[in-house]
C-alpha cells in the first residue's frame, strides 16, 4: 500500500456512498423522496512552495508536517491576454504521512493534496 496515495477502497466508498445517499429509483407510481447531499472533500494539484515543515502539537507532542502548496489559474482576460492568480493553501499531515512527506517531499514537487477541510 503507498502511504502517499488514496485508499483501493476509496472508488468503491464513494460510489456506494454516492448511490445510497441520492437513493434509488422506486417501482413506477411511489414517491421518490429528494435527499440533500454534504460533502467535505478538497483535492489540491500544485507545488510547493517551500520544503515541508516538522512540528510537534504543544499538549501531547504527536508529530505534523505542514506543507505549503501552490495553486494557480490563468486565463484571457477581456483584452486577450493571459493573466494568472496564485493561491497558497497550508496543509497538514499527521503520523505516518506527515513523516513520509517530510522525509521524500522537497520545495518545487508536485504534488496532488486529497482529503478533507
Amino acid at each position: 500500500m503507498d502511504p502517499l496515495g488514496p485508499s483501493q477502497n476509496a472508488t468503491a466508498r464513494l460510489g456506494s456512498s454516492i448511490h445510497s445517499a441520492l437513493g434509488c429509483l422506486k417501482e413506477m407510481g411511489e414517491k421518490i423522496e429528494k435527499q440533500i447531499m454534504y460533502l467535505n472533500h478538497v483535492q489540491l494539484i500544485g507545488f510547493l512552495g517551500k520544503d515541508p515543515e516538522k512540528r510537534q502539537v504543544r499538549g501531547n507532542g504527536a508529530n505534523f508536517t505542514v506543507l505549503s502548496v501552490a495553486t494557480q489559474q490563468s486565463w484571457k482576460d477581456s483584452n486577450d491576454e493571459w493573466q494568472a492568480r496564485t493561491e497558497w493553501h497550508h496543509v497538514v499531515a499527521f503520523n505516518r504521512l506527515g513523516e513520509s512527506i517530510a522525509d521524500t517531499l522537497h520545495k518545487g514537487d508536485h504534488v496532488l493534496v486529497d482529503g478533507q477541510s
